[in-house]
């Protein structure tokens, strides 16, 4: 008996010992110690969990009194009647993959008007996200040196919106970049062991179900897998299509039509299409108050990436860059591309995982010239910044007032009242233990 519980001791401790269990660890502690889940509109994917568990199916029909609701507990905002039933707008993927976080609580009794209830979708999206820094760690090993792989996977974790946007509430983002980031695992695993390639197939047929968009980058790196690896391209396909006729099954068993998805409600308006595409584009980058490059500046490295992928044609790098140009350009006709009430960039956080890939030549570079380290280092602290003040004071109070909605962007482009630097001015630095900050995103 001592000896097996010795043994034990051992072992656990050779599991605590390595990095990326750390990493994990370190993550889970890191995106919940502001102790403020951010609702918003995901709070309809923690009652699409609750539903799963409780009556195993995907409508909210036993939540119809919350459904806006202008006051109470709980507001549930994106559901529609259809079909006789009420279900949620939004993809349900990441409700699927918040299931055994819910399980105990939901089949304890737990009251659908608790407190705990946005803490449980924090905690399945903070898991999450620091599983999809695990895997994009893991393939980032196999590109280049255990140091740098760090540095990288360091930098999607803590200096992007994977912290202040993915891990604080069970938005559809943070199931997408785990599935994604899956999905690249297995990718790059298969440059070396081919048979991995066709893994890949069940992450990003996920994806699609976790996010709509994501079929962009099925489609993309379906053609990946047919131009360098085609013998394994009817098993990638056979494995994406699991996922994926369950999506075709929900959205014909809810929508009416296989082809209508909850997405389809925003996305299917026209009037929303006709955004000017370079303002949409280049906004999505680096406007003072929805850019990319503004509240994550160390990922302009990445660009390094991308003309050096081209120059010496890096096939695997050339389909990432492709992915990141594809989503950024689908969003950029679209006038809400900003992303509605949210902390900086939304949008582009699905495809981070991608923005992390390239920044492996980069930090090459940066690593042999004492400017460029310099340049990155601040960089970097500036962007990690930006996610704590985001963390610690977003409430919303900004977009209320200056948000003029999709037909005027003027407030996303005013140098003069920026989100970040209204918020260093206003700071709202409150934990609510028990009450959840519920604003729209």
């Amino acid at each position: 008996m001592r000896l097996t519980k010795t043994c034990t001791k051992i072992a656990l401790r050779e599991i605590f010992r390595r990095r990326d269990v750390q990493l994990f660890f370190l993550l889970i502690i890191v995106y919940t110690a502001n102790l403020r889940p951010i609702v918003g509109d995901a709070e309809i994917n923690n009652y699409v969990a609750i539903s799963i568990i409780r009556e195993g199916d995907f409508d909210l029909d036993e939540f119809a009194r919350y459904i806006n609701a202008r006051t109470g507990p709980v507001q549930l905002k994106g559901v529609i009647e259809i079909r006789g039933h009420n279900v949620s707008t939004d993809d349900i993927g990441g409700s699927i993959l918040a299931v055994p976080v819910f399980f105990v609580p939901v089949i304890s009794g737990v009251n659908e008007e608790s407190w705990i209830i946005p803490y449980l979708g924090k905690m399945a999206a903070t898991i999450l996200v620091a599983l999809s820094a695990i895997f994009l760690y893991y393939a980032l090993r196999r590109l280049t040196k255990e140091k740098y792989a760090f540095c990288i996977t360091s930098i999607y974790a803590f200096a992007t919106s994977s912290w202040s946007i993915s891990s604080q509430g069970l938005w559809s983002h943070g199931p997408s970049q785990f599935s994604l980031a899956l999905a690249l695992y297995f990718l790059v695993r298969g440059l070396k062991e081919r048979k991995y390639v066709a893994y890949s197939g069940l992450p990003l047929g996920f994806a699609v179900v976790c996010r709509s968009v994501n079929l962009l980058v099925l489609v993309i790196f379906g053609i990946y897998v047919l131009h360098k690896y085609r013998d394994k391209f009817l098993k990638f396909i056979s494995l994406a299509v699991i996922p994926l006729i369950f999506l075709l099954w929900y959205n014909y068993y809810y929508f009416g039509s296989p082809f209508t998805s909850g997405k389809s409600f925003l996305y299917g308006k026209q009037r929303l299409w006709k955004n000017n595409f370079l303002e949409g584009f280049f906004g999505q980058l680096i406007s003072p108050s929805g850019g990319l490059f503004v509240y994550s500046p160390v990922l302009v490295f990445s660009i390094y990436g991308i003309y050096y992928s081209w120059k010496n044609w890096k096939i695997f790098f050339c389909y990432s860059t492709i992915v990141i140009f594809t989503v950024i350009a689908f969003y950029s006709r679209f006038k809400i591309w900003y992303g509605g009430s949210s902390w900086g960039p939304r949008y582009t956080t699905d495809i981070l995982p991608f923005f992390s890939i390239l920044l492996i030549p980069a930090i090459k570079k940066v690593n042999e010239e004492k400017v460029l380290k310099v340049v990155f280092i601040l960089l970097l602290a500036f962007s990690i910044f930006v996610q704590l003040e985001g963390i610690l004071f977003f409430d919303g109070k900004w977009h209320e007032e200056y948000n003029t909605g999709p037909a005027d962007h003027s407030f996303l482009w005013s140098l003069e009242n920026t989100q970040i630097a209204y918020y260093l001015k206003n700071p709202n630095f409150k934990i609510p233990i028990n009450i959840s900050l519920r604003i729209k995103r």
